[in-house]
């Protein structure tokens, strides 16, 4: 007879093999408990963001609800110039008579970022 490679553990006695554990059935009240994990977690950090914004852009940002009651960031990005000088504003500047000698042109844009239900997964909408 051939001998067979069996390991014997401290107590002297041979290690048998474990059975694996049997799958779980119950797939649905685990793959509830991931989803609801993470839209939980997603909704922590587009809260991060908010505030991030917020702190960044101060009065130029603003947030509203948008489609799938997914939320819109909408940023006011303008020159440093009109956000430093509370007395120059972007009219007056466009409406310059030439009563100066030098001619200041300024704009400024609205961003408009759509958020989607599996974002940051999926990118975000910009207008």
């Amino acid at each position: 007879m051939g001998k067979k490679n069996k390991k014997k553990n401290r107590s002297g006695s041979i290690d048998q093999p474990q059975p694996t554990p049997a799958p779980s059935h119950n797939t649905s009240s685990t793959a509830a408990a991931a989803a609801a994990f993470e839209s939980e977690d997603l909704s922590l950090q587009r809260h991060d963001e908010e505030t991030v914004l917020s702190a960044i852009y101060g009065d130029d940002f603003t947030l509203e609800s948008g489609a799938w009651n997914c939320p819109v960031y909408k940023l006011r990005i303008r020159p440093a110039s009109d956000v430093t000088d509370p007395n120059t504003t972007t009219t007056a500047l466009l409406n310059n008579n030439n009563t100066d000698n030098h001619h200041q042109q300024c704009c400024e844009l609205t961003l408009s970022i759509q958020l989607t239900q599996k974002y940051p997964y999926s990118i975000p909408l910009l207008h």
